[in-house]
């Protein structure tokens, strides 16, 4: 018994007309994400409404609110006069958080105005089209840098920053003002002091990573001081700092190329990754999945995208009732708003719902879009998503609702401010639904005035994303994406938009490639569906489904750069299915000993006509760097024609300390597929111990391939368990264990002992359980398996020293079981027993499968009998004919013929097995002789057959006797489609004779030998040593 241990992380038309029917290369198509709950929302959100033009609405409202006007309380744009933290003589202004809102619009609100409203504002507005550096005469750009503290080195969410200030104290407020900045310093790289603010922007959050523990940072606190590296404990907010944070420091990377910041970046993520809870609070938490998505990609890290969607969702341990609804209200469906799913607003909620979604959080949901042009696995989540918020977020403005539907009756639905959205919806008895907010009803202390209303600006300047995102592609429920306009610093070199289908049925789209001819591939079935194309294209998007559309050059050249599709050398899509080989992107491979010409880098290029080679034979290592630790759990080897019989894969996290995974004793080339428990793993070495072919120099290995899944599943998942008890009747029960939700867990009652159990629903070989224990784990605990869930048999003890913890146990070769039992003997903390997830494996196994991965491979044999076809003209040329057969060698692939006779090495033939693996060809013996064959094919498989007697006078009936080989014995009843590469001859051929006369040897070969220059002379035959020839006739 073994334990391993790790602390938890938790078709194409031209608009001419036609059809243009354009050949994919070999695909891969990208398995859509099943796994994130945006399943649930509907296809086709309902009522049905028809478009919206988010882009105008965006300019609307910029036109309206920076409007100079004197409205009295209702001014929307005033001069800040006293421009904190600018040069003296500059000057800056201020908007109002709520229209209305008197607070910032008077003279003593010089300095409250908050970058919430006025960055976003900024930003939005450019993504549409508005140049703020110059309009009307304003550069409002510069004038942003109030919110810069160069005290402090960071931005603020208001210029004063004082702790009576809007957003003080809190982290999210600060980080949420700097990830605006970093924006707008991507939309204006030539403001004033631009390059300054964000290159000091990105050090204090790098320092701030260092100070709080790097990759292990402790986000549990509420606001950060930069200045004294200290951090206010109260609300979780440290997930917002580290979204944004890694937001921050990665387009700090990709802006001044400075490592450090994507070394930050990295901490930020894996602080998140680490935290084992969902931190989610307010907005930043968006960034997760998009910055993971683009790590993974151009990095190769391998965070959990899925993850992060999920935490969106719901569940948050940071702030229990914050998440994305999903749900109708009064027969509008307000799927993918983002908000509270509990506080009913100040009004209430109807109809036993709950609820209140907020403007600012649902106008940002596009933020998270670009996570399906670098993981198009998610383009029909992304899409499905952006199709909901981009049907229910309409409803946050007054002229899209009835007047009961809002606060304010009918008072804005004609009015010119009704491009300001209201602050909030939430569910309402008689409307259905109720556009409104915080004000007036819960803002008595705020002092924003008896005239402000709950139209929010700091909510509807981030409708900019909205506009910048999303698009009405002119097709019913077909809905386009713009996936670079919000990848901030990210290389985007090729347009690239999602499309997303509602319709059960296909449906077209018109796109405008531009005039110049393009090609355009789609990174969700890896294809480019069209070349050559230009002007308007109809693209066909599947029924529920996604194209991911980038825009190539046309004819470019597609090479594939580890798991990077690049098209003329620039990325244009990723593989990132979870069967693929992450071998592809591997640090480097390091081989014991190399032969000229056939270096070890080839197992991993992704081209099996490419190889490595041993010089050597005894003690053989191939070891493969991942670049990281993460999870593996099968490794594939495609071996060259010196392949081992014997070998071991052994995994390591540090390349010094190593656990032996698996072991054959009895291989026989072709493809070795190895499959075990997932295990966590920065190296994997393959130890070559004996080869195939007895006496061989070396060995040969064409592809080493890893991968994170195999088919060695999850035996528990989705199974029935039951326990011993629970701690609440309404949460934390049983099935947490079993339902594939890392953040869902079981926990029992207060006591020793308690027990979980799970009905694998038959009789199972077990090999491992993985038991992902809470904080509350057990400090002794014992695994158990039953048939009968009566009677039980201990096959593991258990012990923990610290929690919370993930804990692999390889139970005892041969345990099998219906039901397994983990039961907790005594506790590690005061609280009870918790568990988030127990997972169940068959023992792992070694096995050869043909080249290309199909069905179980067949051991190869040899046979040689009587020849029926060639006696005729064997008789004729006073020889004897033989036909030689094998079966069981991989298909398609060359097998060579090594005949040694009386000792000596005579010749060899290749031949071209059929695509069962079959082959035969005929020989002719011209004299008596022992014999031995062996028939090794280019992948490694290979098989004997000694003692071969052959018998020039042998009857009809008669065949060689054979014996001592390590395989052969009967007559192949194969396919006789094996050709001859030599002679002339044409592979495929049946027709093959004699390939090599295994009479001719030692001296009798020389006199021959000179006879046959004689003939030559006077224009005989030719007779050769070694002489090969076919009959045509």
């Amino acid at each position: 018994m073994g334990k391993r241990i790790r602390i938890r992380t938790a078709i194409v038309t031209a608009i001419v007309g036609s059809l243009v029917a354009v050949s994919p290369a070999i695909a891969v198509p990208q398995e859509q994400a099943k796994d994130v709950k945006v399943a649930q929302y509907p296809s086709i959100p309902q009522p049905s409404t028809g478009s919206f033009d988010w882009a105008q609405r965006a300019r609307d409202y910029d036109a309206f609110v920076y409007d100079w006007t004197d409205r009295g309380v209702y001014s929307t744009i005033r001069e800040d006069a006293t421009a904190l933290n600018m040069e003296d003589g500059e000057t800056t202004y201020k908007m109002p958080a709520y229209y209305g809102d008197s607070r910032t619009i008077a003279e003593s609100g010089d300095g409250s105005q908050e970058a919430v409203t006025q960055i976003a504002s900024v930003v939005g507005a450019t993504l549409v089209g508005i140049d703020k550096s110059n309009q009307d005469g304003y550069n409002y750009v510069d004038m942003l840098r109030t919110f810069y503290h160069p005290e402090t080195g960071i931005a603020m969410n208001t210029p004063a920053g004082e702790d009576n200030s809007p957003g003080s104290k809190s982290i999210w407020y600060t980080t949420t003002a700097n990830v605006l900045y970093y924006m707008m310093g991507s939309l204006y790289p030539n403001a004033t002091d631009m390059d300054t603010i964000l290159r000091s922007i990105a050090d204090q959050y790098y320092e701030m990573l260092e100070a709080l523990g790097k990759s292990n940072a402790n986000l549990d606190f509420q606001d950060y001081d930069f200045a004294n590296e200290t951090v206010t404990k109260g609300r979780l907010e440290g997930g917002e700092a580290a979204a944004g944070a890694a937001a921050i420091l990665l387009w700090a990377n990709s802006k001044f190329g400075d490592a450090k910041y994507l070394e930050g970046a990295i901490w930020a993520m894996d602080s998140l990754e680490n935290a084992g809870k969902n931190l989610y609070y307010e907005v930043l938490v968006l960034f997760a999945p998009y910055i993971a998505a683009r790590l993974n990609a151009t990095e190769n890290t391998d965070y959990d995208v899925s993850m992060y969607l999920n935490w969106l969702m719901g569940g948050s341990s940071a702030r229990r009732s914050w998440g994305t609804l999903a749900d109708t209200w009064g027969g509008i469906d307000v799927y993918g708003l983002s908000g509270s799913l509990t506080d009913c607003g100040p009004k209430g909620c109807g109809d036993g719902k709950s609820g209140y979604a907020f403007a600012m959080n649902s106008f940002a949901t596009p933020l998270l879009a670009a996570t399906a042009k670098y993981d198009s696995r998610y383009a029909n989540v992304i899409g499905k998503w952006m199709a909901n918020v981009n049907h229910a977020a309409r409803y946050f403005y007054a002229d899209q609702m009835s007047a009961d539907q809002q606060y304010w009756g009918d008072r804005f639905i004609n009015d010119e401010a009704n491009v300001i959205a209201y602050e909030g919806l939430t569910s309402s008895g008689n409307a259905g639904i109720m556009a409104l907010g915080d004000v007036p009803d819960r803002s008595t202390n705020w002092g924003v005035g008896s005239d402000a209303t709950s139209l929010g600006l700091y909510g509807s300047s981030w409708v900019g994303f909205m506009g910048a995102a999303l698009s009405d592609t002119g097709t019913e429920n077909v809905i386009g994406v713009d996936l670079n306009v919000l990848d901030f610093f990210g290389d985007n070199y090729y347009p690239t938009s999602l499309y997303y289908n509602g319709n059960s049925d296909d449906a077209e789209v018109t796109v405008n490639v531009g005039e110049s001819p393009v090609g355009l591939y789609d990174s969700v079935s890896d294809t480019v569906i069209a070349d050559g194309v230009s002007g308007q294209v109809n693209i066909s998007v599947p029924g529920e489904g996604s194209v991911v559309l980038v825009t190539i050059p046309s004819g470019a050249t597609r090479v594939e750069k580890g798991n990077e599709v690049t098209f003329d050398g620039l990325p244009a899509g990723w593989n990132r299915n979870t069967d693929r080989d992450i071998a592809r992107d591997a640090v480097s491979v390091v081989a014991s000993s190399t032969k000229d010409g056939f270096d070890a880098n080839s197992v991993i290029d992704g081209t099996p006509e490419t190889m490595w080679e041993s010089s050597e034979v005894d003690n053989q290592t191939v070891t493969v760097d991942l670049g990281k630790i993460t999870d593996v759990a099968e490794v594939q080897l495609l071996w060259g024609p010196m392949a081992a019989k014997d070998f071991t894969i052994s995994v390591s996290s540090d390349n010094q300390t190593w656990i032996d995974i698996a072991t054959q004793t009895e291989g026989f080339g072709k493809r070795s597929k190895v499959s075990f428990v997932p295990t966590r793993a920065q190296y994997v070495k393959l130890s070559l111990d004996e080869p195939v072919v007895p006496g061989a120099s070396g060995y040969s290995l064409r592809s080493f391939e890893v991968r994170q899944v195999s088919d060695n599943p999850d035996l528990a998942l989705g199974k029935t368990a039951n326990a011993s008890s629970v701690q609440n009747s309404n949460q934390n029960l049983p099935a947490a264990v079993t339902d594939g939700d890392p953040l869902t867990r079981w926990e029992s009652a207060t006591s020793d002992p308690q027990w979980i159990q799970i009905d694998l629903g038959e009789s199972q070989q077990i090999g491992s359980v993985v038991v992902a224990w809470e904080k509350a784990a057990a400090k002794e605990y014992q695994i158990s398996v039953s048939d009968d869930a009566k009677e039980w048999a201990v096959v593991e003890h258990g012990e923990n020293a610290y929690s919370p913890i993930t804990v692999t146990s390889d139970l005892p070769q041969g345990t099998s079981g219906r039901y397994l039992r983990v039961t907790g003997t005594s506790r590690l903390t005061k609280y009870a027993y918790s568990i988030y997830s127990i997972s169940v494996y068959g023992p792992g196994k070694v096995e050869t499968v043909n080249p290309d991965g199909s069905a179980e491979a067949k051991q190869p044999s040899i046979s040689v009998g009587a020849s029926e076809t060639g006696k005729e003209r064997a008789t004729t040329q006073k020889k004897t004919a033989y036909l030689v057969k094998g079966q069981g060698y991989s298909p398609n692939a060359e097998v060579t013929n090594n005949w040694t006779c009386t000792g000596e090495e005579i010749g060899t033939d290749t031949i071209i097995a059929d695509p069962e693996g079959a082959y035969s060809y005929e020989i002719l013996v011209s004299a008596s002789n022992s014999c031995s064959l062996r028939a090794t094919d280019t992948y490694g498989a290979s098989a004997t057959l000694g003692d071969i007697e052959f018998k020039v006078d042998a009857t009809e009936e008669e065949k060689p006797e054979s014996g001592g080989g390590e395989s052969g014995g009967s007559e192949s009843g194969g396919s006789e489609s094996g050709g001859s590469e030599s002679g002339g001859s044409e592979k495929g051929r049946t027709d093959a004779e004699p390939q090599t006369d295994l009479a001719i040897t030692g001296s009798t070969a020389l006199i021959i030998g000179l006879l046959s220059v004689v003939l030559l002379v006077v224009g005989g035959l030719a007779l050769l040593t070694r002489y090969k020839r076919i009959e045509r006739g």
